[in-house]
């Protein structure tokens, strides 16, 4: 989808790898879904989005965000901080190379 497709080149353009976009069933709110082990990098992915969720999944492979009618922009955190509380490099670390933009 284009929103995906944007977020997706967002998140590329900061250092991450990204996976292709897919199309999933409408969500009210941004999540970032992470597998068992994959929270640091989850925290991280989150930081550049204000306001999302953050959900441990079994189902997923890695570190997947899932965009929903909230509209949060991909926006680089303010030094010092992130959403997530947790402080953040001013040049993103790839700890995965499995992230997804749905």
């Amino acid at each position: 989808t284009g929103a995906a497709s944007a977020a997706s080149n967002s998140f590329a353009r900061l250092g991450f790898h990204t996976a292709t976009p897919t199309t999933t069933t409408a969500h009210a709110k941004t999540t970032v879904e992470y597998p068992a082990g994959d929270e640091a990098q989850a925290k991280l992915v989150a930081s550049y989005l204000s306001g999302s969720t953050l959900k441990a999944s079994d189902a997923a492979s890695g570190v997947t965000v899932i965009l929903g009618a909230d509209h949060i922009p991909v926006r680089a955190p303010q030094p010092g901080g992130s959403a997530t509380g947790t402080a953040v490099p001013s040049t993103p670390k790839v700890y995965s190379s499995a992230m997804c933009i749905n």
